[in-house]
């Protein structure tokens, strides 16, 4: 039963280790960020219901239309809009776009920090079960 108990933990270990990295990744590593200015053509709200409504706005430039997230400008405002082109949001049927940056990139390091701690926490079980008991005689 013991040396179930310390495979478990070492799996769970590699997974966090993994999940890290993954994270890392994800939060620090390079975007391909796109960016456009538009002016602002119209503004529209989306859904009703048990979860509210979502803000939009429409955007329009020579190269065509925008779906832009929020409502934070007025109709004729130019603005610059980013994407980030690797995300699922990008390379949907309806790709939506941002006001700023940071919400194009969709930093979070929320999951990183998680697994982080989780990591140490597991190492340190891990090696207190692995470590050779002492002989007492």
């Amino acid at each position: 039963m013991k040396k179930v108990i310390k495979v478990i933990l070492v799996l769970m270990l590699i997974f966090n280790i993994f999940s890290t990295v993954r994270y890392g990744i994800d939060t620090f590593g390079e975007k391909d960020i796109d960016c456009e200015r538009v002016t602002i053509t119209d503004k529209y709200e989306i859904g009703a219901g048990v979860r509210g409504t979502s803000d939009y706005m429409e955007g329009e430039n020579e190269d065509g239309y925008y779906k832009i997230v929020g409502s934070d400008y007025d109709i004729g405002d130019t603005v610059k809009i980013y994407q980030n082109a690797d995300s699922v949001g990008a390379n949907g049927s309806d790709p939506q776009w941002y006001t700023s940056r940071e919400k194009a990139e969709g930093v979070s390091t929320a999951g990183f920090v998680f697994f982080m701690i989780l990591t140490i926490i597991n190492a340190i079980i891990v090696k207190k079960v692995l470590k050779p008991q002492k002989n007492v005689t």
